[in-house]
C-alpha cells in the first residue's frame, strides 16, 4: 500500500513538473515583469550616448514623452531579425534608448553601421547591471514607457510584426 502511495505521489509530481515546464517554455515572451507599472529609476539622469558622445539628459529630454527602451548587443541573433522594427519606430519619430548589453563600443558601431542606427540614445552596459535593474532576462528585450516613466509593456525576446503593432498603437494612444 505505501509503495503505491509513494508511485502516484511519484508520477504527480512528476506531470505537475512537466506541465509547469512546458508552459514556461512556450509562453516565455508573455512572462509578468515585476517592473511593469513601476516608474522608471534605474537610467535616471544623464545617458551616455557611445556613438555622439554626448550626454543626454533623460528626465528633460523625455518630458512628457512615451518611449521606448531596448536592451541589445551585436553578438545577438534575435537583435538581427528585430532590428528592422527599430528602425520602423524611429521612421514614426519614436524614440528608443539603446542598452547595448556586455558587448564592445567596437562590435556595437559596426552592428548599428551596417544595419542602421534606430537609437536616440544608447546607454554602454558591459556588466548587465543596467538591464538587470530594469527586470530584463536577456537579449533582446524592449520596455514601453509612458509620458510619467512608467513601463507598461515588456516584450522578451525579438519584435515581431505582432509585437511590433502592438507596441504601435499603445505609443500612437
Amino acid at each position: 500500500m505505501l509503495k503505491k502511495k509513494i508511485a502516484i505521489l511519484g508520477i504527480s509530481t512528476l506531470l505537475i513538473s512537466i506541465v509547469f515546464v512546458f508552459v514556461i517554455l512556450n509562453d516565455n515572451k508573455h512572462l509578468p515583469s515585476a517592473t511593469i507599472g513601476s516608474t522608471l529609476d534605474p537610467i535616471k539622469g544623464y545617458l551616455v550616448d557611445d556613438i555622439k558622445k554626448s550626454k543626454i539628459l533623460l528626465n528633460s529630454e523625455l518630458n512628457n514623452e512615451k518611449f521606448l527602451i531596448n536592451i541589445f548587443s551585436s553578438w545577438c541573433a534575435p537583435c538581427r531579425d528585430e532590428h528592422k522594427y527599430l528602425l520602423k519606430f524611429k521612421n514614426s519619430n519614436i524614440k528608443i534608448i539603446g542598452i547595448n548589453y556586455k558587448d564592445s563600443k567596437k562590435n556595437m558601431s559596426s552592428f548599428l553601421n551596417e544595419l542602421g542606427n534606430p537609437y536616440y540614445a544608447i546607454v554602454d552596459d558591459k556588466d548587465g547591471y543596467q538591464s538587470i535593474k530594469l527586470g530584463a532576462f536577456g537579449v533582446p528585450e524592449t520596455f514601453l514607457i509612458d509620458k510619467k516613466k512608467n513601463i507598461v509593456l515588456k516584450q522578451i525576446g525579438p519584435i515581431d510584426d505582432n509585437i511590433y503593432i502592438k507596441f504601435l498603437e499603445i505609443l500612437k494612444k
